[in-house]
C-alpha cells in the first residue's frame, strides 16, 4: 500500500464529532434537571445535527478524493469520480459557516440571558448578532454561488472537457494560448481565506463581551477569573480559526506540487466541534452543582445598595417573615424574597432584576451566592 496519512485523517474525523456529541447529551441532560431547555439550547442541538452531516461529508470527500495519498500514488480517477468528490466538497463548505454562526447566535443567546442592562454590553450583544446573521447569509449564498453557472462549481472536469472539445482545444485546454472552460468562478481562495479572518473577527468579539459583564461583577479576582475561563473557552476555537487559516493559505498556495497528502482539510470539522463542546461548558455546570454541589462554593457580595448590611438582611427574610441564617446560600427572586439555592440551579435560574437598587443581581455563574453588576 501507497504510503498515505488518511487513516489519521479518519481519527481527527470521528473523534471530535463524537466529543460534541456526548457534551450535548450531557447539555440535554442537564437542562432536564433543571427543567430549563431553551432557544440557545435548540440552536446547539441544530448545530449538533449539522455537525454530524459535516462528519459524513467529510469522511467520504476524504475517502473519494484520497486525501491523504501522494498525488503521484492516486489512482486515475473517472470524471463521475471527480464530480462525486466534488459534491462533496461543496456540502462540507456549505455546512461550515451555518454550524459557527448558529453556534455563535447561541452564546449570544446565552449572554442576554445574563440580563446585563448596561448599553456597551446590550449594543453589542445586538451589534455582533446582526453581524453575525449578516455574515451567515452572505457567506453561505457566495459559498453557493462561487461559480457560473451554479454546477461548475463540482462539475468544472466534464464542463472544461465538453468546452475544449466544442473550441478545439490542444490536449492542455488551450487554444491560441488561451485556457477554455466551461464556467467561471470568483477567487476561491480569496473568498475561504476572507471568510476564515470575518469568522476570527467575530470570534474575537464574542469573546470581548463576557469580559465585559464579568469584570462589574463583585467577587474576588480569582473568582472573576475562574469564571471568565469557562465563559472564554471560545478562545480554543478562536486559535484553531486563525491556525485554520494559516493551514489553508499553506494547501491553496500557488505551486503546491503535492496539495492531497495533507489532512488539513479536516480542521473544518474539529473546529465546529470544538465550538459546540466549548459553547456548552456553562449549561453543564447545573450537572457539577447536582453531583458535586461543594465544587463551586463562593463569597461574592452584593453591590450598588444603599445599605449594604439592611440590603442583605431584607433579602435574607423568607417569604413567611423569618429571617433565614444560610443567607449565602439563598438568592433573591423578583418578588423580594430569596429562594434557597439547590443543587441543581442553572447559572440563569438564580439571576433577576432589581429595579429597586437599579442593579443586575448575576449569580457567579456557577450557580454560587448572588452578586451584582453595576450598571
Amino acid at each position: 500500500m501507497p504510503e498515505n496519512i488518511q487513516d489519521a485523517a479518519y481519527a481527527i474525523i470521528l473523534v471530535f464529532p463524537i466529543l460534541s456529541t456526548l457534551v450535548v447529551g450531557l447539555r440535554c441532560w442537564a437542562r432536564g434537571l433543571t427543567r430549563q431547555f431553551g432557544w440557545d439550547d435548540s440552536l446547539i442541538v441544530i448545530a449538533w445535527l449539522l455537525a454530524v452531516g459535516q462528519t459524513v461529508t467529510i469522511w467520504i470527500y476524504t475517502r473519494l478524493t484520497y486525501q491523504g495519498y501522494h498525488i503521484y500514488d492516486i489512482p486515475p480517477q473517472s470524471i463521475e469520480q471527480k464530480i462525486t468528490g466534488q459534491k462533496y466538497n461543496l456540502a462540507n463548505q456549505l455546512l461550515y459557516n451555518p454550524i459557527l454562526a448558529i453556534v455563535k447566535a447561541s452564546v449570544i443567546i446565552f449572554l442576554f440571558r445574563l440580563q446585563d442592562r448596561r448599553p456597551v454590553v446590550r449594543w453589542n450583544l445586538w451589534a455582533l448578532t446582526a453581524v453575525n446573521l449578516a455574515l451567515l447569509i452572505a457567506i453561505f449564498v457566495a459559498d453557493l454561488f462561487q461559480c457560473t453557472p451554479l454546477r461548475y462549481v463540482y462539475e468544472a472536469p466534464a464542463m472544461d472537457l465538453a468546452a475544449q472539445r466544442a473550441a478545439g482545444a490542444d490536449k492542455n485546454g488551450m487554444k491560441d494560448g488561451v485556457p477554455i472552460t466551461g464556467g467561471k468562478c470568483f477567487n476561491q481562495i480569496g473568498f475561504f481565506l476572507g471568510s476564515a479572518g470575518l469568522t476570527i473577527v467575530t470570534d474575537i468579539w464574542l469573546l470581548v463581551i463576557p469580559c465585559i459583564i464579568v469584570w462589574q461583577l463583585q467577587m474576588s479576582r480569582r473568582k472573576k477569573l475562574a469564571i471568565l475561563g469557562v465563559l472564554c473557552l471560545g478562545v480554543i476555537v478562536t486559535a484553531l480559526s486563525i491556525a485554520r487559516l494559516a493551514i489553508y493559505a499553506q494547501r491553496f498556495r500557488p505551486g503546491n506540487p503535492d496539495p492531497t497528502y495533507n489532512i488539513g482539510h479536516t480542521v473544518s470539522g474539529v473546529e465546529v466541534n470544538l465550538a459546540i463542546v466549548t459553547a456548552s461548558a456553562t449549561a453543564l455546570n447545573s450537572l457539577l452543582t447536582h453531583f458535586a454541589p461543594g465544587v463551586w462554593g463562593s463569597s461574592a457580595q452584593y453591590a450598588g445598595a444603599s445599605n449594604p448590611g439592611s440590603e442583605w438582611r431584607r433579602r435574607s427574610t423568607t417569604a413567611s417573615g423569618v429571617r433565614s441564617g444560610r443567607a449565602r446560600d439563598t438568592y433573591p427572586l423578583k418578588n423580594g424574597f430569596r429562594r434557597e439555592k439547590q443543587a441543581s440551579d442553572s447559572q440563569e435560574e438564580i439571576i433577576v432584576y432589581d429595579g429597586r437598587s437599579n442593579v443586575s443581581h448575576v449569580s457567579a455563574i456557577s450557580s454560587g451566592p448572588p452578586t451584582a453588576v453595576q450598571r
